[in-house]
């Protein structure tokens, strides 16, 4: 089902322009896409390492995020995205990227499967919260405050989850949300906190896949 949602994104690319890519098994499927229809003066931008191997590995030119100012499109996989096209990415490591790159485009489209979207979020949004270190047990008590049952994500050594920005992760996770737009918005207002892996008010195209095939909404 993936693949054919790639065949879909990769309609929107032209000759000389200069991508986002995320990650995820859309995105696999895009760059093999790319590398066969061999498109004249393409750059890709990835804040993921195992998107720019893959992307190398089949000689496609790619570009560090820090040399990059602006992007015609960029391109990733949601795990839910509600039906204003809000949406959310389980990716704790790089949220602060995951955001850039995806506000750096003229467009972000996104892959979602058609079970993930559309649908109000009645029981449980986890949301990855990252924090500067001195805000740790603050920004911990306001999600509480917010209703969300929060706690950090553990390595091995019993320490907080960091990201890779060297700042703190927290989990929170958030019953009956009725807007992803207006937590976004009150999760950002707590001092301390720098991201959240909520996508909200960015120029958004959905490609929604399933067996049946791919639906396009636009935001």
């Amino acid at each position: 089902m993936e693949r054919h949602a790639a065949e879909a994104a990769l309609s929107y690319i032209r000759d000389y322009m200069t991508i986002g890519l995320g990650s995820g098994k859309a995105i696999e499927c895009l760059i093999e896409f790319i590398a066969m229809k061999n498109i004249p003066g393409l750059k890709i931008c990835t804040n993921s390492m195992a998107t720019a191997i893959k992307a190398k590995q089949r000689d496609l030119d790619v570009v560090p995020t820090w040399m990059v100012d602006h992007l015609d499109f960029t391109f990733d996989c949601l795990n839910f995205a509600d039906k204003d096209l809000s949406g959310s990415k389980t990716d704790p490591m790089m949220l602060v990227e995951n955001k850039l790159i995806a506000s750096m485009a003229d467009r972000f489209i996104v892959f979602v499967n058609k079970s993930d979207f559309g649908s109000v979020i009645t029981d449980s949004l986890p949301v990855q919260v990252e924090v500067v270190k001195p805000a740790f047990s603050y920004a911990s008590r306001k999600l509480a405050d917010m209703g969300a049952l929060v706690h950090a994500a553990k390595t091995d050594s019993s320490e907080p989850y960091i990201s890779s920005c060297g700042n703190y992760i927290l989990y929170a996770d958030f019953k009956d949300v009725k807007s992803v737009k207006e937590l976004n918005d009150a999760i950002c207002e707590i001092p301390g906190v720098i991201e959240t892996s909520l996508f909200t008010g960015l120029k958004t195209t959905a490609l929604v896949y399933s067996a049946e095939g791919v639906e396009t909404f636009e935001g």
